[in-house]
């Protein structure tokens, strides 16, 4: 337990013998790939936003290397193992999509000028692949923080922003995303003087003129039962890219079949059922989702009575 199974460096083509290669970031997808985000130099000296693939055991996939940017510090990637970075370099906040292969999908620019700014930057994805990243927003030679929305093809959706007062620093630090798609942020915010406060704020779910059960997702998805522990009912949430023949059935911990709960065709989008457990003991359960013959993800359940 515990043993070191690989180490991997990257050097990148920065002149020696003092050339930098920092990462910052760190994710891995459903397949064990791990995907390593950061700055590293270029034979110019100049640092670029670096990031390198590898397999479960530790093998170079690929190595994309972008400037401008100067640095990844967050990386996020979703199950058909698009990549997602976040990074702030020279006044901008940058946002970037990479195919699976490593090639660029779109690049993003949001402007701040801030030269405190602390050198951060958080990315998140929602269950249909929306990105928000959080910015430290410059607004009359001061700071307040703030996340801004894109959907999954790089729109920009919207920006959320906070400021304490209108002549104080308040530097974003922190960012968490509910099912309900409210937004939370956290940080510094500076109150009398020169010291500063936690400031932590909930931003109400933000909607355009597309309602959101609306929008199409991009990818199969099987949400985590809600509530859960449940008694004697949940709801269980999926989405479609296309049209399916579904079936989504719930199963007892020997395997055996408790209930079928959707079997038939339908339109790509995001559906809710209702599973009943009112007849069954307590236990764990577990429920999976199949699209035209293929398994797209099982989860566990908890009836506690």
């Amino acid at each position: 337990i515990g043993n070191i199974i690989w180490i991997r460096h990257y050097n990148g083509p920065g002149p020696p013998p003092f050339a930098d290669d920092i990462s910052y970031a760190l994710t891995t997808d459903n397949a064990l790939n791990v995907y390593v985000t950061g700055a590293s130099q270029d034979a110019s000296s100049n640092f670029n936003c670096a990031t390198v693939k590898y397999d479960s055991s530790g093998n170079v996939i690929w190595v994309k290397r972008i400037y401008p940017p100067t640095n990844g510090y967050d990386i996020s990637v979703d199950k058909l193992q698009n990549v997602y970075i976040a990074s702030r370099s020279s006044g901008n906040n940058y946002t970037i999509k990479l195919d699976i292969d490593g090639n660029i999908q779109w690049v993003k620019t949001y402007p701040t000028t801030d030269a405190f700014a602390p050198n951060l930057a958080i990315l998140i994805l929602d269950s249909t692949n929306n990105v928000y990243v959080t910015a430290n927003i410059d607004s009359n030679l001061n700071t307040h923080y703030g996340a801004i929305k894109y959907d999954n093809e790089g729109n920009q959706k919207f920006v959320v922003t906070y400021r304490n007062t209108p002549d104080r620093l308040d530097y974003v630090y922190g960012m968490a995303i509910d099912k309900k798609g409210s937004v939370y942020l956290t940080g510094s915010s500076q109150g009398v003087g020169t010291y500063y406060d936690y400031a932590t704020v909930k931003f109400s779910p933000i909607t355009t003129n597309i309602s959101a059960n609306n929008i199409q997702p991009g990818e199969y998805t099987l949400e985590q039962n809600f509530p859960n522990p449940f008694n004697p009912s949940t709801k269980i949430s999926y989405s479609l890219p296309n049209a399916q023949y579904v079936i989504l059935k719930v199963y007892d911990v020997l395997g055996n079949e408790i209930a079928t709960l959707i079997n038939k065709k339908q339109n790509a989008g995001n559906y809710e059922v209702e599973f009943q457990g009112s007849h069954l003991p307590s236990g764990i359960y577990f429920y999976r989702l199949e699209a035209n013959g293929e398994v797209v993800d099982t989860k566990r359940m908890l009836l506690l009575k």
